[in-house]
């Protein structure tokens, strides 16, 4: 009986003091933070190492009754939720008060690959490119203003680009290049028909994306030999994928392009006899065919320029040149197109791919041997002997 009573004194006594930290936790917010007032945040205190060995044994010594335990801890749940509550409706009441956020304003920027004859963009319309060769609008169409990024900052061409054209024409003739023998206008079938021929160059374009002219052209040749009744737009279309795909395997990202050739042949044998279109929207309409393609191919297979192919030689090479300041190949396009004549534009691909195949790398530029590395503002060595022949003066 004295145990038993004992005992019921001691829950007693631990109620109690739970109900006085619960009530008085209560005051406190209600008389700290009154309504309408943003409470303040008191930072907590650090817990050391003995404050948690004390709380620890405080905690072992406390009665263990689940029923006194289970009350304190819901009204101690209690008062953490209306605490909460008051700083969620305070913090409403400030972001409401606050003005919104204003957003930077966008610039809108088209690109029409149809245009070839369309006006030049805006930030374009300057005298730089007025001396020398005739002006060509380049194919399109920016919001007024500042450039966007991508399209960079026009400059004006380096003085001496005709003479180191005709040097890179010069040192061209020699020929050597992968792209002279193994190139996309090499790989069709001389004895087929015109149609099946475009069709043919079509593919090889298709597949020569970010893959080597080596495997491409073996790719090629592979598929013109073990197509079931001969590379055509008809056969392609009815020919099992996973034979595409085991033919034109390592060329890049095979298995896509394998569903893109069979694509490409399905339509231009449904929709054009097994020719191809002869426009560039036409072709970019394709799958897996960009701008880039569609240019290249009408001059190859039709014989109509429409623009310059800009590829990843056309552009580091016209950068390094100084012939452009961009950053992005279309943007290569859209400057080169505003100022160099029309004439150069279908042989330019061609030229610079082998160029920057033999000579003009992309890792270790054989500068020694170039001869126009005197009119190179990027030619290595070339820069630091001019400078010391500045200091001399």
């Amino acid at each position: 009986m004295r145990a038993s009573r004992s005992r019921t004194s001691d829950l007693s006594k631990f109620a109690f003091a739970a109900e006085s930290v619960v009530s008085s936790a209560s005051r406190s917010l209600s008389t700290s933070h009154p309504e309408g007032a943003n409470p303040v945040k008191e930072p907590r205190p650090k817990r050391t190492r003995k404050a948690v060995v004390e709380s620890s044994a405080t905690a072992a010594d406390a009665p263990t009754s689940a029923t006194t335990t289970g009350s304190a801890a819901t009204s101690a749940a209690a008062a953490g939720s209306a605490a909460a509550s008051a700083a969620a409706a305070s913090s409403s009441a400030a972001a409401a008060a606050s003005p919104p956020r204003r957003k930077r304003a966008a610039v809108k920027v088209s690109y029409d690959e149809e245009a070839s004859g369309s006006a030049a963009p805006a930030f374009m319309n300057r005298d730089l490119f007025a001396a020398g060769s005739p002006r060509i609008d380049a194919p399109a169409q920016i919001a007024p203003g500042s450039p966007p990024r991508g399209y960079g900052t026009p400059i004006e061409p380096h003085p001496g680009w005709r003479a180191q054209l005709q040097g890179i024409q010069l040192m061209r003739t020699v020929g050597g290049a992968p792209v002279d023998s193994m190139g996309c206008e090499r790989t069709s079938d001389a004895d087929a028909p015109p149609a099946v021929r475009r069709f043919q160059t079509l593919v090889s374009l298709m597949l020569s994306s970010q893959t080597k002219d080596e495997v491409n052209y073996a790719a090629m040749l592979r598929l013109r030999a073990q197509v079931p009744g001969g590379l055509t737009a008809a056969n392609v279309a009815a020919a099992p994928l996973s034979l595409l795909e085991t033919l034109i395997h390592p060329v890049s990202f095979f298995r896509n392009k394998a569903r893109f050739i069979q694509a490409a042949g399905a339509a231009c044998a449904a929709e054009r006899g097994g020719d191809i279109p002869d426009s560039v929207p036409g072709l970019c309409a394709l799958a897996g065919v960009g701008p880039k393609m569609a240019f290249i191919c009408m001059d190859a297979a039709w014989g109509v320029c429409v623009g310059i192919g800009v590829d990843t030689h056309v552009h580091r090479i016209a950068n390094r040149l100084a012939w452009v300041k961009t950053t992005d190949p279309k943007a290569t396009q859209v400057h080169l197109q505003s100022w160099l004549p029309r004439s150069e534009w279908g042989a330019l691909n061609v030229l610079l791919v082998g160029f920057g195949q033999t000579i003009c790398t992309p890792v270790g530029p054989k500068c020694a041997g170039c001869g126009i590395r005197e009119l190179c503002p990027t030619a290595s060595g070339v820069a630091a002997s001019r400078r010391a022949a500045a200091a001399l003066q």
